[in-house]
């Protein structure tokens, strides 16, 4: 096995590194993607998560080599290089593992039939965030501040339920049929015309009154002309 050629003092190394990388992820990458720095990235708290978890693990995986694994020779009982290394190398996969599902549980990737068949059921998915959630609980219980209340099972939950329901929302939201948005244009009513007044015309007519006028005259003047009878 490699984890047997490595022996149990590099084994036990890899596994110490693996848990407080992992602890870390699931505390400071959850501030982390609860800060808003990666809002605008789809599963930012997700990224986060990783992004803490594995460059935390490479950066103690290369403080132990540099001064520890590389430095001491630790010599153990050859019973404790073969079975002991065996069972922390089996310990040290399955946090691994786990760590990865758990990523994948909080994206809608498990979310099908087909993970099923390979093994990614509830009952497995179960042992993997109970299996974090025990190894999260130890470390906690000796590097966890007092006025930190919170659990390793409620920052699991809270990664699982957020980035959940960040997927339903923007699943609902590009299902949502898009608003049509009428904008009616009212058109001026354009004002009538006023037209100015058209001159009066001079009256043409003539009045009886004045077509009678002038045998009017002629007959004065006849009555003027007629001599009186005596």
């Amino acid at each position: 096995m490699v984890y047997g050629k490595m022996g149990f003092y590099e084994t036990w190394v890899l596994l110490f590194n693996l848990i407080v990388s992992i602890y870390l992820a699931i505390f400071g990458g959850t501030m982390l993607g609860n800060s808003g720095l990666l809002s605008g990235i789809p599963f930012g708290k997700v990224i986060a998560v990783a992004i803490v978890g594995i460059g935390v693990f490479l950066v103690l995986q290369l403080i132990s080599f540099i001064f520890f694994t590389s430095q001491f020779n630790v010599t153990v009982p050859r019973i404790f290089d073969i079975i002991g290394a065996g069972f922390l190398g089996f310990w040290s996969g399955w946090l691994i593992w786990s760590f990865i599902l758990l990523l994948l549980l909080a994206t809608p990737i498990l979310e099908n039939n087909i993970t099923a068949k390979m093994g990614a059921d509830e009952s497995t998915r179960q042992a993997c965030t109970s299996y974090i959630s025990w190894w999260c609980g130890i470390i906690h219980g000796i590097a966890g501040s007092s006025e930190n209340n919170q659990k390793p099972e409620d920052a699991i939950l809270s990664l699982l339920n957020k980035s959940k329901s960040d997927s339903t929302r923007k699943s609902a939201d590009a299902n949502k049929p898009s608003e049509k948005i009428e904008v009616q244009v009212t058109q001026p009513v354009p004002k009538a015309i006023e037209l100015p007044p058209e001159p009066e015309e001079a009256s043409t007519q003539i009045k009886p009154a004045d077509i009678n006028e002038p045998n009017k005259n002629i007959q004065e003047l006849n009555d003027i002309s007629k001599p009186e009878q005596i």
